[in-house]
């Protein structure tokens, strides 16, 4: 089942003064970045609490910036989570798989589309370094 709040993810316009921003307003540190499957730079991941993040997604001129992008549950088995989250009638927006960090996910959306992530962290995921 749920186990924890893993994250929220944000579109940023700016990701220097995001980063800043988090880190000098709060104190939160910055932890690790993602590139996408071309090797761009894709999410900073910026360091809440043990296990607990804010991804920050580049803009790359895309008109939804500086918006909520999505939210994640950490969860313990997330193939029980897709198969109850279909029993239940809602939608699985994508099926588990393997994510780019290395992590097992799958994804749904609230009834107001609102995009949720259920990630079953991996071993050596960076989120537990």
């Amino acid at each position: 089942m749920v186990s924890g709040f893993a994250h929220i993810a944000l579109n940023v316009r700016d990701m220097e003064k995001s980063i800043a921003f988090y880190t000098k307003v709060f104190g939160f540190s910055k932890a690790f970045s993602l590139a996408d499957e071309k090797g761009n730079p894709w999410i900073e991941y910026v360091k809440v609490a043990p296990g607990k993040f804010i991804e920050l997604f580049y803009n790359n001129n895309q008109p939804n910036a500086g918006s909520f992008n999505h939210m994640c549950f950490q969860v313990d088995d997330v193939q029980e989570i897709a198969k109850r989250i279909v029993e239940a009638g809602a939608e699985l927006t994508t099926a588990p798989k393997i994510g780019v960090d290395g992590n097992w996910q799958c994804w749904t959306v609230d009834p107001d589309g609102n995009k949720i992530e259920l990630m079953q962290y991996a071993e050596n995921a960076p989120q537990l370094q």
